[in-house]
């Protein structure tokens, strides 16, 4: 099921990041009654816009799949999430298909819209990732490439105050992708499967 609430958190913490500036008349030395009104202009930034609608649409189109759909078919792709923590960097990096992307209608989308709708929802999302609030984990960067499988590679980069409280990490890649399984890999040879129902990667567990 779609995490709808998840969506709608994101957003509103899109529009928290943007400064509420009031609507301004746009400059003009004379307006003509043939003019009409005159422009309405806001604060947000271009960039902070773009992040705005690319929200809106993601809720929008899912807003249908809220409830199920009992004609679709069992997720069928996995994904694998490399994880690195080196000192205080921790560093995780997905491989996914491209099918594993959502589906936003009943029409099969072709694979560069796939793989579209996987890096927008990918890079643009905050809070893809949870950490125990002791380590005091924030994200650095992250980058979403396609690849030649087809499909994505995306790459997060996030700081640790305290990596010693680093006991687990939970994530909402299940709400964005149409996957059944993600497997983790950590060095030397660590591994864990995680699923829709118990998304969380627990270290002391292994």
């Amino acid at each position: 099921m779609i995490n709808l609430k998840f969506f709608a958190t994101q957003f509103i913490r899109t529009l928290a990041r943007t400064r509420s500036l009031p609507l301004r008349r746009k400059q003009t030395d004379r307006i003509k009654p043939t003019q009409g009104l005159p422009q309405l202009t806001t604060g947000f930034p271009k960039q902070v816009m773009k992040h705005i609608l690319f929200a809106v649409a993601v809720v929008l189109s899912l807003s249908p799949m809220a409830h199920g759909d009992s004609d679709s078919s069992p997720a069928t792709a996995w994904a694998t999430l490399h994880v690195t923590l080196k000192w205080n960097f921790l560093e995780l990096t997905l491989e996914a298909p491209a099918s594993a992307a959502l589906l936003m209608d009943s029409k099969t989308p072709s694979v560069a819209n796939q793989i579209s709708q996987l890096r927008g929802a990918l890079k643009y999302t905050y809070g893809i990732f949870s950490f125990p609030s002791k380590a005091d984990c924030y994200r650095k960067h992250v980058d979403v490439m396609p690849s030649e499988e087809p499909g994505i590679v995306a790459s997060w980069q996030f700081f640790c105050k305290n990596p010693q409280h680093l006991d687990s990490i939970g994530t909402q890649l299940f709400s964005l992708m149409n996957l059944h399984s993600i497997e983790v890999v950590m060095p030397p040879n660590s591994q864990w499967t995680l699923r829709p129902d118990d998304p969380v990667l627990r270290f002391q567990s292994n």
